[in-house]
């Protein structure tokens, strides 16, 4: 049995990017430039992320857990992160359902692979 007494308060609130999600259950959010405001890890846990995943940038509350940890809570996805770009390259689609590869040959001279 588990008697709420009260919730943890709040430290403020942050814009951060969800960088790891390893099983849907929970997620680790990264916030760049948190490194010189905080003594730990400048990732905060979300436990249950729902339907977020990883690149979101989204906005939390954050508060220390009973061992003084930060921890986030009511995620508001603002948008997503975007991904460097390698370039473009051309290429033709090998195999194609619900997903793809593309024989692209001067990526598969640098990475040895097709595109996925």
């Amino acid at each position: 049995h588990v008697t709420f007494i009260e919730r943890a308060p709040s430290v403020g609130h942050y814009i951060g990017v969800i960088s790891i999600v390893p099983s849907g259950t929970y997620a680790w959010i990264h916030f760049p430039g948190l490194e010189t405001e905080t003594t730990h890890c400048p990732d905060f846990f979300l436990a249950d992320p729902g339907a977020l995943s990883e690149d979101d940038v989204v906005l939390v509350d954050a508060f220390r857990n009973p061992r003084s940890q930060l921890q986030a809570r009511h995620p508001t996805l603002i948008g997503r992160a975007p991904r460097p770009s390698i370039g473009r390259y051309r290429g033709m689609i090998k195999c194609a359902g619900h997903f793809a590869y593309i024989d692209a040959p001067m990526l598969k001279r640098i990475y040895g692979f097709d595109v996925f």
